[in-house]
């Protein structure tokens, strides 16, 4: 299978022989190539094809190879522009990276070279779409992308990511396995002045600790076997963005040492690199670990705990915000509804009972994957108890089996937990299922902090 085979490339150069020298070059690599001999010809070209690289010629009779850059810069901004220059034009070769230009080739033209900078010109493309795809999905959810709640915890969290959004101070998330660090992570970033800019995470534990500091700094060709072209690392690949550094505390100690470094002198050095290179990347870690006992045991040095621990923000685990469950459950109807194409679910009491008497040892995922669950596996408009996963069935049953008899209290609020449900949060509606006055409900929600 062609890995190149839907990628097209434009070759624009007013010189027959150049243009069919690269043509064949990249015809032999796999890419779909189309030529043009003027800057008006490639334009033309554009308006029909679906170009995503650029080559073009800097010094051409009529529309030149700055004016053609400007052109595609306005019409079509996610293309990549490569110039070709002679050395006496150079000047103008910088100029050009100036309006954007992924890169510039001196002639006579290095053709492994060109290939090199085209790879790398779609690896920086298709982090840009990921990164859109991500963005649109953030935006496209309701108040803080779904970090929902209105427990103390939950308003504390929320706070602290509005006062830190718009620096670039470093953030260490911690917390359960399922609670939402990386979410956070990204409510950080997508708040703040680096929102057009990568979000770039990775999953520390998940990498092979060999190839860890590969992946995090990058490497140069030949730094060890199989390193077969230049790699630009993680860092580097979230320039002007963030990082997300997920599971900090399973970093090996050389990688780690060398992470330090990086947070220091804001810079990263290429594994077989003999040069530092300047970025400009915020940094938020995350771990699911008691960080005070991976010290002690020498998982985490105390100096890069320190350094990343600038902004601390904890999120507890849901046993300890419950008043958080009824809208979470509400928030998950109304996702999975839309992601099934079908309408939304109400729950009968058995179930919310259970939903609101579980533990949860997998946190806000296990609830989602629960309402996930219900709506996959009956298309009815009503989520029952057999609908749920056995352990939160179970959880129902020992609640009872332990307390037959709730208090009116208990009673009380599960009442208008349930009406809140069942009204979708609105407030007028479920007074008038519960049969009370506003200023009633306004007291008792407040007095069961479910306000």
């Amino acid at each position: 299978m062609n890995p190149h085979g839907n990628t097209a490339i434009l070759v624009v150069d007013d010189e027959a022989v150049v243009r069919d020298m690269i043509h064949q070059f990249l015809k032999a690599r796999g890419y779909r190539v189309f030529l043009a001999e003027s800057g008006k010809e490639a334009v033309a070209v554009m308006v029909d094809k679906p170009i995503e690289i650029v080559i073009t010629d800097l010094v051409m009779p009529g529309m030149n190879g700055l004016e053609l850059l400007a052109t595609i810069k306005e019409t079509s901004p996610g293309v990549e522009v490569i110039l070709m220059t002679a050395y006496s034009d150079l000047d103008s070769a910088i100029q050009a990276l100036r309006l954007r230009a992924y890169d510039y080739l001196l002639k006579p033209l290095d053709l492994e070279r060109l290939g090199h900078l085209i790879e790398r010109a779609l690896e920086k493309q298709s982090l840009q779409r990921e990164n859109s795809i991500l963005r649109r999905r953030l935006d496209s959810q309701r108040g803080f992308s779904g970090f929902v709640g209105t427990s103390p915890q939950v308003k504390g969290i929320l706070g602290i990511i509005e006062r830190v959004a718009e620096n670039d101070s470093t953030v260490l998330i911690q917390g359960e396995s399922g609670t939402g660090k990386e979410l956070v992570a990204r409510l950080i970033h997508s708040s703040g002045p680096k929102r057009s800019k990568p979000f770039v995470p990775i999953n520390c534990s998940a990498v092979v600790p060999d190839l860890l500091e590969s992946e995090l700094f990058g490497h140069v060709k030949g730094a060890f076997s199989g390193a077969i072209r230049d790699n630009l690392g993680l860092f580097r690949a979230a320039e002007g963005g963030t990082i997300f550094l997920d599971e900090i505390a399973e970093v090996p100690p050389a990688v780690q040492a060398k992470l330090l470094r990086t947070l220091q002198e804001r810079s990263v050095r290429p594994v077989g690199g003999s040069r530092e290179v300047s970025i400009d990347v915020r940094v938020i870690a995350a771990t699911n670990r008691r960080l005070d006992e991976a010290i002690k045991k020498g998982d985490l040095r105390k100096d890069l705990f320190y350094r990343l621990n600038v902004i601390s923000i904890m999120i507890p685990p849901l046993r300890k915000r419950r008043e958080d469950i009824p809208l979470l459950i509400h928030h998950f109807l109304k996702k999975f509804a839309c992601e099934f194409s079908s309408h939304e679910k109400k729950i009968s009491s058995e179930a919310m009972d259970a939903l609101l008497s579980y533990d949860y040892p997998g946190n806000v995922r296990e609830l989602e994957n629960a309402i996930e669950r219900a709506y996959a596996i009956d298309k009815g408009r009503w989520i029952r108890l057999r609908d749920l996963p056995h352990e939160i069935q179970a959880a129902r049953k020992t609640r009872t089996l332990r307390d037959p008899f709730s208090t009116l209290e208990e009673t009380e609020k599960r009442m208008i937990r349930e009406a809140l449900n069942r009204a979708g949060g609105n407030r007028r509606e479920a007074t008038r299922m519960l049969g009370i006055g506003r200023s009633t409900l306004y007291r008792k929600l407040n007095r069961y902090g479910l306000a």
